[in-house]
């Protein structure tokens, strides 16, 4: 699963391929999280030359790369003081430019009641020769889609067509932090369309489906 720590390394690529800002830390004012935001030292991975910060619609800061410290990088992160009042779950908002161009912006919301259930598939096909496996990943996200902490609850997942779930089911969403997952494995020469839903009981249902290929009768399991 996709680590907010990973975002550094992600960042080291040139921003005229693709401009990364990914924030390093969760924007969540929640009873487990911090009641005044990230902090004084807020990473942001990044490789535009500078990023302007808005909290709730309002300029906050100009935070530029940290040479000083990180100069051995192509694309060193920036630091912000991200000290702020959480109390009517204000919406962040980063934007990054090259130069004096705008070419990316990022978004994050404190407002856990816009919050839904999102469910991804590895694949959008497996064949059917009993073996063949894809993954799918559930996870709680913000109203823009990044990852929320701290999520509890139980996550249920149905299947229906051509396949086997293999996986915890129910799935104990706050042991593992607000995202899990399980595999959907075909079933000897059963080719058709698999759908699989994941429901939560407070953020709702997401469905993805995949679709399961005939490998032909020389190819299957018998």
């Amino acid at each position: 699963m996709p680590k907010p720590g990973a975002a550094f390394y992600r960042s080291q690529v040139d921003p005229r391929v693709r401009p990364v800002i990914l924030p390093v830390f969760f924007w969540d004012f929640g009873p487990r999280s911090p009641a005044h935001g990230p902090g004084p030292h807020a990473m942001i991975a990044t490789n535009c030359d500078r990023l302007e910060i808005y909290v709730g619609g309002r300029y906050l800061a100009t935070g530029t790369p940290d040479t000083e410290d990180f100069g051995y990088l192509a694309y060193p992160p920036v630091f912000a003081d991200l000290t702020v009042d959480g109390s009517d779950r204000p919406d962040l908002r980063i934007d990054g430019y090259l130069g004096q161009q705008l070419v990316a912006s990022a978004r994050m919301s404190a407002d856990t009641a816009r919050d839904r259930l999102v469910l991804t598939a590895d694949d959008s096909s497996i064949r059917d020769d009993g073996t063949d496996t894809t993954r799918v990943t559930f996870r709680a996200v913000d109203a823009y889609g990044n990852q929320r902490p701290h999520v509890t609850g139980d996550v249920s997942l149905s299947l229906t067509g051509p396949a086997t779930l293999v996986g915890d089911n129910p799935f104990a969403f706050g042991t593992y932090g607000g995202v899990g997952g399980a595999f959907v494995c075909s079933r000897p020469g059963q080719a058709g369309l698999v759908s699989v839903t994941a429901s939560h009981p407070v953020l709702g249902q997401a469905a993805v489906r995949i679709t399961v290929t005939s490998t032909g009768p020389t190819a299957q399991f018998r």
